[in-house]
């Protein structure tokens, strides 16, 4: 896994998040969560007051960690947000960590995006990457598809 690098991939070409009617509706429940929690916390003590602020610091975290791009298209390869965090989230948790994907051997993805596949097509040679596309909008995937398509045939 990598963080993205102008310097590596070069320029972004296009970019996509995770569809905006998922990311509203979770950063809502965090934020009324964490007020809710703090509200009642302000009343309680000073033992309840710690925990609601370690809840509201995490809740704060996953909503910027909802508002990151989950694919980039870069000159070199393809950036995708793996679908389960790897190495290296625990030192680095506040950057977004991809995983680069040459565009020669992307064979294709799986039909709920979830995945997508490396290599050569033919027995054996494909390989099954968990990825986080299928909580992209379905115009993103098909805008994703077609840059793919475009990057594959330069």
């Amino acid at each position: 896994m990598d963080i993205y690098s102008k310097e590596v991939y070069g320029d972004i070409a296009w970019s996509a998040s995770r569809a905006s009617g998922y990311v509203i509706l979770l950063s809502l429940i965090y934020s009324v969560a964490s007020a809710a929690l703090l509200c009642y916390a302000f009343r309680e003590g000073y033992l309840c007051m710690a925990a609601a602020l370690l809840f509201a610091i995490f809740a704060i975290w996953r909503i910027y960690r909802i508002h990151l791009p989950i694919v980039l298209v870069t000159d070199a390869a393809l950036l995708v947000m793996p679908s389960r965090p790897g190495d290296g989230f625990f030192k680095h948790p506040l950057q977004a960590r991809y995983v680069g994907v040459e565009y020669k051997i992307i064979a294709g993805t799986s039909r709920s995006m979830d995945c997508l596949y490396i290599g050569e097509r033919s027995e054996g040679g494909l390989v099954n990457l968990p990825v986080a596309l299928s909580w992209l909008s379905s115009k993103n995937k098909k805008a994703l598809l077609s840059w793919i398509e475009k990057k594959q045939q330069e």
